[in-house]
This record gives structure tokens, sequence and C-alpha cells, in this order.
């Protein structure tokens, strides 16, 4: 889930950085790659918490390999903020954020 408004500006920065209406997916993928590769990540994942309302669906489909960096990401955040919900949820929106605003390249 997402903030109705990111759902918006997310299609529109997909078609302006040239994936087309169906790149969606290819650009979220790359989107995560980049944010997962950032060092202090876990900080703004912190930040991804504040978002308000989430009330548009974003499906994301990613491939196994990516799954798996996912799944270590959540596992790491786990470590430093076990309390923390829907962390998965919460990177995902991070990177999306992320990649609206440094972009993905």
């Amino acid at each position: 889930m997402v903030p109705k408004k990111m759902k918006e500006d997310l299609m529109i920065k997909v078609i302006k950085d040239g994936y087309g209406a169906r790149g969606k997916t290819k650009w979220i993928s790359k989107a995560l790659i980049k944010f997962l590769s950032l060092e202090d990540y876990s900080n703004y994942v912190e930040i991804s918490e504040d978002m308000g309302k989430l009330d548009a669906k974003e499906a994301v489909d990613i491939s196994l390999e990516l799954k798996g960096v996912l799944d270590r990401a959540v596992e790491s955040i786990r470590k430093t903020k076990p309390l923390m919900e829907g962390a998965k949820s919460k990177i995902i929106r991070a990177a999306l954020i992320q990649g609206l605003i440094r972009g993905i390249e």
C-alpha cells in the first residue's frame, strides 16, 4: 500500500524515465537495488513510516534473486528494530520514495 499521490507520481516517473507504461516492475526493481546498496538505507526506512494515508495498492513483482536480497534487508532491519511491523513494505516504500527523489540510474 502506498499513498495515492505516490502511485500517480510513480507512473509519471516510470514513463518519464523511458520505461513505458508496462515498465513499472523493472523500474521498481532497479529502485530497490539502488536503495538497498545505500549504507544507511535503514534510516530511510524509519522515515517512510510517516507517510500518512496508505490508500492505494501497488503490486510489485520482483525476481527471486531480488526477493532474497529484500528478505536479508528485512532481517537486518529487524535486528536493530525488532518491534517494527511491516518492514518489507516499509523498505519498498522507502525505495520508491528515494527512486522518485534521486532517480534510479
